[in-house]
């Protein structure tokens, strides 16, 4: 099944089977690259007229990214998501315990600063 995906600069690409691979212009050899959603879709009807029609691959709703074939993903009210991208999965701090871990400041100087420590941490018999 091929499946499309909009690169960063906005362009498209389509990409084939399990492993991901890209496809070819036939004419041309080039990797076939597209303005929108639409002239890919359109360009590969008229390739693979027998084949099942093109379609965007699967997004993350939260943070756009695509998932590879290994990525792991969940359905969520309909939408596709990065497990730690759930809604409910951000609502649990993921930093420190009590944010008492270390935070870095600057002085004029530009050094970081330590400003706390996690009382846990410190040594011992000090």
């Amino acid at each position: 099944m091929a499946e499309a995906r909009q690169l960063k600069a906005g362009r498209w690409r389509i990409y084939v089977g399990p492993g991901l691979n890209l496809v070819r212009d036939p004419s041309t050899g080039s990797i076939a690259t597209f303005d929108s959603l639409a002239a890919a879709c359109q360009w590969w009807a008229q390739l693979r007229p027998g084949e099942a029609p093109l379609r965007e691959a699967k997004r993350c709703a939260r943070c756009g990214g695509y998932f590879g074939p290994a990525a792991g993903w969940t359905l969520y009210a309909g939408r596709y998501y990065h497990p730690a991208h759930r809604p409910g999965a951000l609502d649990t701090p993921a930093g420190p315990r009590s944010g008492a871990w270390e935070a870095q400041g600057r002085d004029g100087g530009g050094a970081g600063v330590l400003v706390s420590v996690d009382p846990d941490l410190r040594e011992q018999g000090r």
